[in-house]
This record gives C-alpha cells, structure tokens and sequence, in this order.
C-alpha cells in the first residue's frame, strides 16, 4: 500500500460514517493507524470487535476519537483528497 506521510501531521484516514454524504480526515501516527487499520479489519473478519480510541493530530492539537465501527460506512487509509 503506497501511503502519504505528513511529518507534522502523519498518517492520513479518510472515514465516512454511515448516513453521511462525506468522509472526515483524522491524521494518526503510522503505529495508531496500523492498530485502527489492524483492529477494523478483524471487525470485518467477524472478530468481536467493536471500535476503540485512537489518538490523533489535528491543527497540531492532540485529539482522542472513539470510533463505533458498526456506524463507518467505508475507510481509506492514506488518502487525501
């Protein structure tokens, strides 16, 4: 996977929420989005997983987001649009 990495911000994760037209951006260090990235995908496998929180950058500011991953409608990891 061919992914861009801001150095200030790091890893881009585009999520679009079921019942949204859009998907938000949240920047996670490459260690916090491969765990996301780890964790969602044993969720689509029929794990017992539900969500979690993942820390991330955003204006520079540290950002905490729980994420309910029966309410992500789809996810790109390293995608900036």
């Amino acid at each position: 996977m061919d992914t861009i990495l801001d150095p200030i911000l790091g890893m881009p994760v585009r999520i679009r929420f079921a019942g949204t037209p859009g998907a938000e951006t949240f920047h996670m260090t490459r260690s916090e989005c491969a765990r996301f990235h780890l964790e969602w995908k044993a969720y689509l496998g029929g794990k017992d997983i539900r969500g979690g929180e993942y820390a991330c950058e955003e204006a520079q500011q540290p950002l905490v987001i729980s994420l309910n991953f029966g309410l992500i409608a789809y996810i790109e990891p390293g995608k900036i649009y």
